[in-house]
């Protein structure tokens, strides 16, 4: 059976991109997802100390520790598809499926980011050792992660698509759809399919959507209630199952999904943070939700119009 899993990073905050991530995994049949999942969400020891866990990202960065991004690092690695053993983050962003709304020479501190190294927290050993224990897995018929897919919205490309949908949770919703239909379909297709998605905000109604970007499928709502809307896409003897769930991180799919989104974000707004204190001396840096932003974009008003960048490429109008 195949499962796919979606979430998102950098819905809230109006600095840096928006990034939503698609994961999609095999298990043998039905029991041993369920056991396997579990196993992910509780922790696998990759050495004498340390667990790798598939949660959600939230649990995983620790914003106020010496290195904040390594438990992320270790579960990004272990996703990673086999033979893959990126030393940038542009190559990062190869392995991991990764395309961008508009051309990313649109974003001015490309080059930083696409050539800052990766990993940041793991020697070479380290690297090894979840390798290791990810082949042991697979040894053992659990269930894997076989590939993933990624879309950046940097702020100018979020800002022209939300003029669009008129608003970003929408935006979101068809981004999301959209981003697991290319997978499901690059990979699996017409196979069956369980697919898992965070819920979007507040919404509670998603049949139209699935209708309108999978018009090939017949679509049936089965429930749409407070905590899950569920749906049922048919098409010949192809059937994909689809839930939207509160909490849907609960699940390693999402969860996955959730943690290579948060990471690429985080990386993003490293770089961001490192251009403009280099421009501006003493700046606190910025995970850019909105009153916090408004600092930070105060503090760099006189550098931002000398350099001739204007704020639509900063700020993200939603």
């Amino acid at each position: 059976m195949f499962v796919l899993g979606t979430d998102e990073a950098g819905y809230g905050p109006t600095l840096g991109p928006l990034v939503v991530a698609a994961t999609l995994w095999h298990a043998e049949n039905e029991d041993e997802s369920t056991a396997g999942f579990a196993e992910l969400a509780a922790g696998v020891p990759w050495n004498e100390t340390e667990w790798l866990r598939i949660s959600d990202s939230k649990e995983l960065y620790e914003r106020h520790a010496k290195q904040p991004l390594r438990k992320l690092e270790a579960a990004l690695q272990w996703l990673l598809p086999a033979g893959s053993e990126p030393t940038s983050m542009g190559e990062l962003l190869e392995s991991l499926g990764v395309v961008f709304a508009t051309p990313l020479g649109n974003y001015r501190g490309a080059n930083d980011w696409l050539t800052a190294r990766y990993p940041l927290t793991l020697s070479s050993l380290e690297q090894q050792q979840l390798k290791s224990v990810r082949e042991q897995w697979l040894k053992a018929d659990k269930p894997i992660c076989l590939r993933t897919r990624v879309i950046i919205l940097e702020p100018r490309a979020f800002n022209a698509q939300c003029s669009e949908t008129f608003n970003k949770s929408d935006l979101l919703s068809l981004t999301t759809i959209s981003l697991a239909r290319e997978l499901w379909q690059e990979a699996v297709a017409p196979a069956d399919c369980e697919l898992i998605s965070d819920r979007h905000g507040g919404r509670q109604f998603y049949g139209a959507l699935l209708q309108q970007l999978w018009p090939d499928h017949w679509m049936q709502v089965e429930s749409e209630l407070a905590q899950c809307s569920r749906y049922r896409l048919t098409q010949g003897s192809s059937e994909l199952r689809w839930r939207f769930l509160v909490g849907g991180e609960a699940n390693p799919p999402v969860a996955a999904a959730s943690i290579i989104a948060k990471y690429l974000r985080e990386r993003w707004m490293e770089a961001f943070n490192r251009r403009w204190q280099e421009l501006v001396p003493g700046l606190s840096p910025t995970a850019g939700y909105p009153v916090d932003a408004r600092r930070f974009l105060s503090a760099i008003e006189v550098q931002r119009k000398a350099l001739g960048i204007d704020a639509i490429e900063l700020v993200r109008s939603r």
